[in-house]
């Protein structure tokens, strides 16, 4: 009898146990998807290469582009930042937040109907 009362106690704590740790699995869900909308809301707002300025900061800091992202959603939402944020806006706030964020960028001379890079260009070559 009394084996049976231990036996319900622990059954009690351990149901309560797993009770407890699918409500903290819940949340953890719940903070991935609203960090995932956050990241496609900002992705919507992006113009003129900041997808690219985005991505690469994503790649060289992730955590940092995380919080970024969200403190950058929390001001849209405010009315704070209105409108599309373009490549260069959002190159000037990783900057300014001390990240360095490195594009490749190269400079192209149409003659003649053909595309040469410059530093093609400049060695001579056709």
């Amino acid at each position: 009898m009394e084996k049976d009362k231990e036996i319900e106690m622990l059954k009690a704590k351990k149901l309560l146990a797993l009770r407890k740790r699918v409500e903290k699995q819940k949340e953890i869900d719940e903070n991935k998807n609203e960090q995932k909308n956050d990241r496609e809301l900002l992705m919507n707002r992006l113009v003129n290469r900041a997808d690219e300025v985005f991505k690469i900061a994503e790649t060289n800091y992730p955590r940092e582009t995380v919080i970024i992202t969200n403190r950058i959603m929390e001001l849209v939402r405010s009315g704070a930042i209105k409108g599309n944020i373009d490549g260069g806006e959002l190159l000037q706030i990783f900057r300014r937040l001390g990240l360095r964020i490195r594009l490749d960028s190269s400079i192209k001379i149409a003659k003649d109907g053909k595309v040469v890079s410059l530093t093609d260009k400049i060695k001579g070559k056709k």
